[in-house]
C-alpha cells in the first residue's frame, strides 16, 4: 500500500519534469522558428528588391 503511494508520487514528479522539458523545448523551437522566418523574410525582400 505504502509503496504504491510512493510510486504515484514519483510518477507525478516525472510528469512534472517532462512537462517542464516540453515547455523549454517548445519555447526554444518557437524562438528558432522565429529566426528562420525572419531570415527567410529578409532574403525574400532582398530577392524582390533586385
Amino acid at each position: 500500500m505504502h509503496r504504491e503511494e510512493n510510486g504515484k508520487h514519483l510518477k507525478a514528479k516525472e510528469e512534472m519534469r517532462r512537462g517542464k522539458n516540453v515547455h523549454r523545448l517548445s519555447r526554444g523551437y518557437s524562438e528558432s522558428y522565429q529566426q528562420v522566418i525572419n531570415r527567410l523574410g529578409i532574403n525574400y525582400v532582398k530577392h524582390v528588391n533586385k
